[in-house]
């Protein structure tokens, strides 16, 4: 995409459709559907839980951004335990961790979790008792940050009972209780686990991208529209490049490239090792373009997670699944 044609929310950067990759670390140990956040007042990532070779995490770990030097944290409070493919946002204005969700080992959790991390080696879990009716218990739900809206919406996932096709909305002003809202969208809601979601903060959309439906990979991506009276789903209108249908990408909106960054996942044959950057052209319509890969590519990566770093303008790409293996890498990439 010309850079002009972004107008009139233009990015600061113009991808040359190369996805630039560069070896960054290596994670504490090899980890697939982690909670992973930036704590970008103090320059670190946060991953939480995940799936190891023969258990699943309950460690949190800090990557500080500075010194590129991992660190097993010891918070105070009560923390979540063992979890893997729980929901997990940052809110940058207050410090916090939000954590909801995700599988124990015999379990499905709807707990809700924050963590002060506003001091670092005096961080802190808390468990919010509910205040109100709040999501059924899931793992593999979409989840995205809306800053304008002060909220963390959860989107779909895996039940005890199937798949689901729910939003709901927790509020991130609220940090005594869990206050949860259940968004009544107009359309078509997509039932759905394990797919991308994408918070555009120009159009005030999500893009969802991929996931697994019963029998099937969905290959209708998605568009939640927040910015009237009532959220809407409608279909993606995408031009360009041919998105696939892909469940366990990885996506992450790069601000300074003005759209959404997209990688690996999982399709019918094989596994994804392409990149995609998504800039959108109009509200709930976005041009595609599958990125060149070069440098230290990371291959293949199911259930990883991705992270923008905007002091530096890199996504950030930890952990996930590959053939037969869990990968460990941490991998930087300027689309």
């Amino acid at each position: 995409m010309d850079c002009d044609d972004a107008d009139p929310y233009r990015a600061l950067y113009c991808s040359d459709g190369v996805a630039d990759w560069t070896a960054l670390d290596v994670l504490p140990q090899a980890l697939s559907s982690t909670a992973a956040v930036l704590d970008p007042g103090n320059q670190r990532l946060l991953v939480y839980g995940g799936q190891s070779y023969h258990e699943v995490s309950d460690v949190l770990y800090e990557y500080d951004l500075s010194t590129t030097s991992w660190a097993a944290l010891s918070p105070g409070g009560v923390d979540p335990g063992a979890r893997l493919a729980a929901s997990a946002v940052f809110d940058e204005a207050d410090s916090r961790l939000w954590f909801f969700g995700g599988q124990e080992y015999n379990a499905l959790s709807d707990e809700v979790f924050t963590l002060d991390a506003a001091v670092v080696g005096s961080e802190s879990w808390t468990l919010l008792p509910v205040a109100s009716r709040a999501p059924d218990p899931r793992l593999g739900a979409a989840t995205v940050l809306d800053i304008p809206g002060d909220r963390m919406l959860v989107i779909g996932g895996q039940g005890y009972h199937g798949l689901l096709d729910d939003v709901w909305a927790l509020d991130l002003t609220t940090t005594t209780a869990a206050s949860w809202t259940e968004l009544a969208p107009s359309g078509t809601a997509p039932e759905r686990a394990f797919s991308a979601a994408v918070y555009d903060p120009n159009y005030d959309v999500v893009y969802l991208l991929g996931g697994e439906t019963y029998h099937a990979l969905a290959d209708d991506p998605q568009c939640l529209d927040l910015s009237g009276s009532t959220p809407t789903w409608s279909s993606l209108t995408t031009t360009g490049d041919t998105l696939p249908p892909l469940a366990g990408a990885s996506a992450v909106w790069a601000d300074d490239f003005g759209g959404a960054l997209v990688h690996g996942g999982a399709t019918y044959h094989q596994l994804s090792s392409t990149s995609y950057l998504l800039q959108p052209t109009d509200n709930c319509q976005v041009e595609v373009t599958a990125l060149i890969s070069s440098g230290d590519d990371p291959g293949p990566a199911v259930n990883a997670s991705m992270i923008w770093n905007p002091s530096d303008a890199v996504g950030v790409l930890l952990g996930g699944e590959s053939y037969y293996r869990l990968n460990d890498n941490v991998t930087e990439v300027v689309p």
